[in-house]
């Protein structure tokens, strides 16, 4: 009788879409609370900052069937949104940006997303992730958790699955948990660190699991590579350094800070509370 195309995103829920296209170049758009569709930020939206209006709880939900948010735009700012069952044939079933092009995620939640055959089953491709949780999410090569990522500040990676990289590859990690992801090492890639962080109960097919591999280390004069049960290294971008004190709370273990070999800032470092509070409740 007829021939129709296959479902797009913006068949599924527009709203959120809408709201970004009526949106000025460097705009702010306060989303309010619900559940909406994937959108795209175009190029031409500039520095464009998303996040919930006042007390607000917004997820960006792919229903299994597309990724939550692709960026193009360079600078776009995320704050406070959660992104939900994202799927993308290649890189990032959550968020999907160009390595690069200074997009920021604050306080974000990346969980149940899906790239089963590229990288970056969460998040692809930002700049800076800070005070986030990357949970649940998998990728068919490197990545479960983020890939391509310059900086990830305290934040959470659990439950994350890839062949390498169950958390994160070629991605930078500072002051971060990283607990039970699985499949290959936690975190790996030539690109790859990982600064004052803590590894638990990962688990890797080699035995590896709590190793961040492929990552040299300076130690006793001599470039190794080095076990990430805590790896610790200098911070030595003052941008970052400042993001990292938004977030961390001053509760638990302080965490002095240096650059240059000269001491910037102690800040408090994640209580295991803050992990996960079921038992402790």
């Amino acid at each position: 009788v007829m021939t129709v195309g296959a479902f797009a995103p913006e068949m599924v829920d527009r709203r959120l879409q809408d709201l970004i296209d009526m949106a000025p170049k460097d705009g702010v758009v306060e989303i309010p609370s619900g559940t909406y569709g994937p959108a795209t930020v175009s190029e031409g939206k500039g520095k464009l900052t998303l996040r919930p209006e006042q007390g607000a709880e917004v997820t960006i939900d792919g229903f299994g069937l597309f990724r939550c948010l692709t960026v193009k735009a360079g600078g776009v700012t995320l704050k406070g949104l959660t992104f939900a069952k994202g799927w993308a044939d290649d890189d990032g079933g959550g968020y999907c940006g160009v390595p690069g092009n200074g997009a920021t995620l604050k306080g974000c939640t990346v969980t149940g997303c899906m790239a089963p055959g590229a990288h970056g089953g969460g998040v692809y491709g930002a700049d800076v992730v800070i005070g986030s949780k990357i949970i649940g999410n998998g990728a068919g090569t490197n990545g479960g958790g983020v890939s391509q990522v310059g900086a990830v500040l305290c934040s959470l990676f659990e439950g994350n699955v890839a062949a390498g990289g169950a958390a994160a590859y070629n991605s930078g990690l500072s002051s971060c948990t990283l607990v039970s992801n699985s499949g290959g090492e936690a975190v790996s890639g030539v690109d790859a660190s990982a600064r004052y962080s803590v590894f638990v109960g990962n688990a890797a097919a080699a035995g590896t699991g709590n190793l961040a591999t492929n990552m040299d280390f300076f130690v006793a004069g001599t470039w190794q590579p080095t076990p990430a049960a805590v790896i610790e290294n200098l911070v030595d971008d003052a941008e970052y350094i400042a993001a990292a004190a938004d977030w961390m709370g001053p509760d638990g273990r302080e965490l002095v800070i240096t650059a240059g070999g000269e001491k910037v800032m102690t800040v408090g470092a994640f209580a295991p509370e803050m992990v996960d509070r079921r038992l402790q409740d």
